[in-house]
């Protein structure tokens, strides 16, 4: 029941973030119907469920894989990169477990942790960090300038 809760949890949270981006495109890596530059299909599996979420200037491209939780397997892993589309390279990539990912600004991640076992969206257990992909520094945020900016 615990784990139900949580997957639950972050399931709502995943839908929460993809329903702001109204630009993102999930694909399967497979699909001829997108063109991806093969230095990005070969970060991910084949397998994989891969969004396409570009910032609100379209210079950058957030490549962000999922996996689905079970209960034999309750915890997620959140693996992305940026993609910059000027400079055709990759600047910055990373995979985290029981997190979210998402665009802050147009050169920051949003990177939201969910530490311990069992999380709810009330939980004081979770954490925001923001990602500067240019520098790949990582900083805390509080969540009440996280409150400010939605």
């Amino acid at each position: 029941m615990k784990n139900i809760t949580f997957i639950i949890s972050v399931m709502l949270l995943l839908l929460l973030a993809c329903k702001n981006n109204k630009n993102v495109i999930t694909t399967n890596l497979k699909s001829d119907s997108v063109d991806i530059p093969e230095n990005i299909i070969t970060y991910f599996y084949e397998k994989d469920s891969v969004q396409i979420i570009p910032n609100k200037v379209n210079t950058l491209v957030l490549y962000l894989s999922v996996s689905s939780t079970s209960p034999a397997n309750p915890t997620s892993n959140s693996k992305f990169l940026v993609f910059d589309q000027k400079l055709n390279q990759i600047l910055i990539q990373g995979n985290y477990e029981n997190s979210l990912i998402k665009w802050y600004d147009n050169d920051q991640l949003l990177l939201t942790r969910f530490l311990g076992i069992i999380e709810t969206p009330a939980s004081s257990n979770i954490r925001y960090f923001l990602i500067d992909v240019y520098s790949k520094d990582v900083n805390e945020i509080s969540s009440e300038k996280i409150n400010q900016q939605l």
